[in-house]
């Protein structure tokens, strides 16, 4: 859980469950890429605004597993080539 608040955060990889809860005014400055999921990963993502994402692909969410947003901005963030601020790859 975030409390309100700014935070810094870049380069998580996520290869299990995690729930990110904001509480309050938070604010994450990503100074890079932010999120990996991997396959087996799960992320679900409620009340955080994720600002100044940037990579080559999927900016601030690159998915290939499982991602959930509720209430959730993303603003300047950008990807050189593919997903912008979010890749999502389905895998069968």
């Amino acid at each position: 859980m975030y409390w309100g608040g700014n935070y810094t955060e870049d380069y998580i990889t996520i290869s299990k469950t995690l729930t990110l809860k904001g509480l309050g005014k938070v604010i994450v400055d990503c100074k890079g890429s932010l999120f990996n999921i991997t396959k087996s990963g799960s992320l679900k993502v409620f009340n955080i605004k994720f600002m100044n994402a940037n990579a080559t692909t999927g900016s601030t969410f690159y998915n290939l597993g499982k991602l959930y947003l509720e209430n959730v901005s993303v603003i300047n963030s950008t990807a050189l080539t593919y997903g912008l601020e979010l890749l999502l790859i389905m895998v069968s």
